[in-house]
Order: C-alpha cells, then sequence, then structure tokens
C-alpha cells in the first residue's frame, strides 16, 4: 500500500524542496498491525444477535450485556491515556490485543449473561487501550521516520489510512453477514485475528526514540484541548444518531443496504478522492465534511430511495474521520499523547452514547423532528468548530520533525518544531545553546 505524502529535504543554498515520496516503513508497520487487529469487526456487529440467540438470555439481557461493553470502552479510554504515557506504546499495544483476543474468546463460549457481560466490558475496555496505543504509536511514527516531513499531508495521509483500514474491516464484516456467517463463528474470528495482531505489534513494532526536551509530564492544561474536544461532539452525534435512528426508519432490508453502502463509501472515498481533499486547507474540510454528513442523513430520513443521500452523509463522514485525528496528532504535546487522545474518545464516546439512545426514539416520534435534530447538531457543531480556527489550524502544520534534526525537543536553531512541548496548548520550552 503506498500512500504519497510530501517529504522536504535538504538542498544545495539551505533551501528546501519538495518530492513526492511513500509513507515510511515506521508508520507502515503500525498501519500493518492496525489492518490485521480491525480486519473483521464481528464483535461490534454480532454481539447483540449472539447473545440474544442464546438460551435463556431475554432482550433486556441483552441490553445490559452492550451496556457492559459501552462502559468497558469508557473505562479503557479514560485509563489507556495515562497507561500509554507511562510505558512504550508497542508493549500496551501488544497486551491489550492479547487481551481483546481472550475477550472475543469467551464472548464465542459464553452461554450466560454474567459471562457475556464480564467478557464485553473486558473486549470494551482493552479495545480502547490498544487503538490509543496505535494512534499514539502512529503519531510517534510520524516523528522517526526518516526526512522533515510537511505536517499536514504527512498526518492526514496517515491517519486517514488508520481509520481507512478499519473501514475495510467494517465492510468485510457488513459483507460477511450479509452472506449469513454464523454470531459465534465470526466472534471467534476476530479472536484470533486479535491473537496475531498482538504478536505481530510486539514483533514489528519498534519502542520509539524520541528524545523529550523539558521535564517529563510539562504538557500544559488540557483545558483549552477538551474545548476543542466538546467543540467537535456535535459531529459525533450526527453520526451515531444517524444509524441508530434510521434502523427506526428503515426496514430491516432497507437498513442493511444503507450500512452496506455507508461501509463501501467509507473504503472507496479515501481512494478517490483523498488527494483533492488533503489539498484543502483543514479548517475548510471539516466544516464541508460536517455538511456533506448533516445535510446527507437529514435528506435520507425523508425520500423513498436515500442511496444518493446515504453516499453524501458516508462522504463527510470520511472526511471528518480523516482530518479530526490528525487535528489531535498535532496538538497533543509528546509526554502527554495518550491523554490527549484518551479525553478526545473520552469526550466523542459519551456523544456517542447519547446519541445511539435517542436517535431511535426521535426517529420514531418523526422523521421531520429527526432530520430537524441532526440538522440542529450540524449547525451547532459548525458554529462552534469555527471558534477553533486556531487549534485546527497550528494542529495540521504543527511540524513532526526538524530540519535541523531534532525530534520534539528544544534546539539552538530558530525552527518551530523544536519547541517542547507543543507551542499550540503550552508555553515553549527555552531553547539551549547548540
Amino acid at each position: 500500500m503506498i500512500l504519497p505524502t510530501r517529504i522536504y529535504t535538504r538542498a544545495a543554498g539551505n533551501t528546501v524542496r519538495e518530492r513526492r515520496a511513500p509513507i515510511g516503513p515506521a508508520v507502515a508497520r503500525v498501519l500493518g498491525v492496525v489492518a490485521l487487529a480491525r480486519g473483521a469487526q464481528f464483535v461490534e456487529v454480532l454481539l447483540f444477535p449472539l447473545v440474544a440467540a442464546t438460551r435463556g438470555v431475554d432482550t433486556v439481557g441483552a441490553a445490559l450485556v452492550l451496556l457492559c461493553l459501552a462502559l468497558g470502552t469508557t473505562a479503557g479510554s479514560l485509563a489507556g491515556g495515562m497507561l500509554v504515557d507511562r510505558s512504550e506504546a508497542r508493549r500496551i499495544a501488544g497486551g491489550a490485543l492479547a487481551l481483546s483476543s481472550i475477550a472475543a474468546f469467551a464472548l464465542a463460549l459464553g452461554d450466560t449473561v454474567p459471562i457475556f457481560g464480564a467478557a464485553a466490558g473486558l473486549y470494551g475496555a482493552a479495545s480502547a487501550v490498544w487503538r490509543l496505543a496505535l494512534e499514539t504509536a502512529t503519531a510517534q511514527a510520524l516523528a522517526t521516520d526518516p526526512g522533515a516531513v510537511d505536517p499536514q499531508a504527512a498526518r492526514e495521509r496517515a491517519f486517514g489510512a488508520f481509520i481507512w483500514l478499519v473501514n475495510i474491516g467494517a465492510l468485510v464484516s457488513a459483507l460477511a453477514v450479509a452472506t449469513g456467517i454464523g454470531p459465534r463463528i465470526g466472534v471467534a474470528l476476530q479472536a484470533v485475528l486479535l491473537g496475531g495482531a498482538a504478536v505481530m505489534a510486539l514483533m514489528l513494532l519498534r519502542p520509539t526514540p524520541v528524545r523529550a526536551g523539558g521535564r517529563r509530564g510539562s504538557a500544559g492544561s488540557l483545558r483549552p484541548f477538551l474545548v476543542f474536544a466538546f467543540a467537535c461532539a456535535p459531529f459525533t452525534i450526527v453520526t451515531f444518531q444517524a444509524f441508530s435512528g434510521l434502523a427506526a426508519l428503515f426496514d430491516d432490508g432497507e437498513y442493511r443496504v444503507a450500512v452496506l453502502v455507508n461501509a463501501v463509501t467509507l473504503v472507496v472515498f479515501p481512494i478517490v478522492l483523498w488527494r483533492v481533499v488533503s489539498r484543502i486547507d483543514g479548517l475548510r474540510a471539516i466544516l464541508l465534511g460536517a455538511g456533506l454528513q448533516g445535510s446527507g442523513m437529514a435528506v435520507a430520513a425523508g425520500i423513498e430511495d436515500p442511496t444518493f443521500a446515504i453516499i453524501l452523509f458516508s462522504s463527510g463522514q470520511a472526511m471528518l474521520l480523516g482530518v479530526l485525528p490528525a487535528v489531535v496528532a498535532g496538538v497533543a504535546p509528546h509526554p502527554a499523547a495518550g491523554r490527549y487522545r484518551a479525553a478526545f474518545s473520552t469526550v466523542q464516546g459519551a456523544a456517542a452514547a447519547g446519541a445511539i439512545f435517542a436517535g431511535p426514539l426521535i426517529a420514531a416520534a418523526s422523521a421531520t423532528l429527526f432530520a430537524l435534530t441532526i440538522m440542529t447538531a450540524t449547525a451547532v457543531g459548525l458554529a462552534a468548530v469555527l471558534t477553533q480556527r486556531a487549534v485546527v489550524d497550528l494542529g495540521l502544520r504543527q511540524p513532526v520533525a526538524c530540519p535541523c534534526g531534532a525530534l520534539l525537543c528544544t534546539c539552538g536553531a530558530d525552527h518551530l518544531s523544536c519547541a517542547f512541548p507543543s507551542p499550540i496548548m503550552a508555553r515553549p520550552a527555552a531553547r539551549t545553546a547548540g
């Protein structure tokens, strides 16, 4: 998989020239682990049918299992940030992937609500931790790949590829479910893939030799970053209210088609249009993506054939999924990278939980009300993110490696990337002589 990006190298006369190059080997190794870990997502897709079909388990019991999964994911997001900041992302990812594999096997073999609930909670927590660890490893790998990388292109390509691989797993799962794969077989297959990803993470990922200038933990206040995280929450509400609500608006066949169209678009969109989108200013890309997502879903709720509207919604979703993680990667200072990502994931997770609960209720009450709430949330998000223009702009342009060779540390030259920690969230450390 070759993903072109811009890399700047020193030329004669101390100038900088641009050339095309693939994503570096360190990022590619992380993406390989992601591809195996998310090659299928049968637990997420088949957990409710698996539990509900078990003898002696009613709908309330199945709902409680899903609640355990959600609570475990939230707990994992909170704990994962601290774990990643205190240890190597490689070890955290490998251990959490192994726990996810064990939990998935327990789900495949389970037969009572307590077993299902405990396994679902463990799976949710471990999955949140390893995803945070791999996101952090991606950001660290950007700094250690050779060359001084154009930050916006590099981050958007790397995290766009990260999300693209996740979406491929969703598409594989949707196709497998459509062909009638059994819930226990699918979940067991997921366990095997996660176990393989754990081995791959421990064998292929390397410790990141990033030198941290300044004291450990001098990461500045999280408060400005949390403002940005809450500004993005309405977009998450739209995403999750959309498909939970469509389940109430559409019959089973229409809903399956909508899910499949969404999965296909999320996979195809980056291949066809990402080169064009990556040339757009970061804030404009967020605004365009949010507008497409909200308007597409609002239209889909009120027409008989929503296929084109679902494509619009999914295209906007793909843009947001590519740009927002890149902003977070640029904003987060190295000593607290996991903590920053955990804060963002927790805020978005809370927004998603509320949207999943409210979506079907609103859609069942009125399709018009459903469309109106989608557009209202979109408008609120657009207004909120406009107030975060500086964070978005600086987050995408924050250099990941200095032309002088310094990696996220102080030096004696006038290079912005030598400032530590991130100049967005905290004051740069004093430059040292040399």
